[in-house]
């Protein structure tokens, strides 16, 4: 029997109501493994990206809407993607590398418990000056998801301050953004300078991915094709297409069974 991938997301308790359910999460599952997936110690198995839905009882299956810009593969150069940003990415990104804005990538051993804990600082600063009561991720996952080799974290400074963090899910050929934070509201940095900035960090951070011959960069989802609201609107500002991606959610416990009854989750 193969052995289960060791998956980052392993144990990763929630909250739901009175319960605590573990979770396990997989991106691009393989449907060989699932023979073997009732000796996982979670409540609830989550697969993304699948290619088909398993038939297992009480189930939950959905989609979820995302915008997917086609890097590697698409367009033969970079200078090709570059242009079909409209106006407003190109003028970003050039007036950011004339202004000395620096960008890091980190993977694996260089993303460190300094970094994780500054990129959660900022989440935390953004969700409070939003009053957007989000999911924050544990640091203790988020390390070990490092350590797997499928997180990349990227953020940008300007004038000796922190602007911005991305967090992504990667496999190689996708990169998926997970997490998005930066704060203006207490910066003494300008909201239109931050704007430029992050306009410039999505772009570069394609730019990263397409170097890396990635060939999709999936934005992590939409909230509406047909009212879409700012965010949409700024991913759609990028070249890309809509996609819908399968997910679905299997219960392994008694637990899981009666949270997937009474929640789509």
């Amino acid at each position: 029997m193969k052995k289960l991938p060791n998956d980052p997301l392993m144990n990763n308790c929630i909250r739901i109501d009175k319960f605590f359910i573990r979770r396990a999460c997989f991106l691009n599952f393989d449907h060989n493994l699932y023979p073997c997936v009732n000796t996982m110690p979670v409540d609830i198995l989550i697969l993304k990206r699948i290619d088909e839905y398993i038939d297992v009882p009480n189930s939950n299956k959905g989609n979820s809407a995302t915008y997917i810009t086609r890097l590697y593969g698409n367009y033969e150069t970079l200078d090709g993607l570059f242009h079909d940003c409209i106006d407003t990415i190109r003028n970003s990104t050039n007036w950011c590398h004339n202004n000395d804005v620096k960008i890091t990538y980190s993977l694996g051993d260089a993303i460190t418990l300094k970094l994780i804990k500054s990129f959660i600082k900022v989440l935390t600063l953004m969700y409070k000056q939003k009053n957007f009561h989000g999911a924050k991720p544990k640091k203790s996952l988020l390390k070990k998801f490092a350590s797997s080799g499928k997180l990349m974290i990227s953020h940008t400074e300007y004038q000796n301050q922190d602007i911005s963090y991305h967090v992504y899910m990667i496999d190689g050929d996708c990169a998926t953004l997970w997490f998005s934070a930066s704060s203006f509201r207490d910066s003494v940095i300008s909201k239109n300078v931050i704007g430029k900035i992050n306009r410039f960090h999505h772009f570069q951070d394609m730019a990263y991915f397409y170097d890396k011959h990635y060939t999709k960069y999936d934005w992590g989802g939409v909230s509406s094709y047909d009212n879409p609201n700012g965010i949409d609107q700024f991913k759609f500002s990028f070249p890309g297409e809509k996609a819908i991606i399968l997910e679905q959610s299997i219960p392994l416990t008694k637990l899981g069974k009666l949270v997937l009854n009474i929640h789509h989750y």
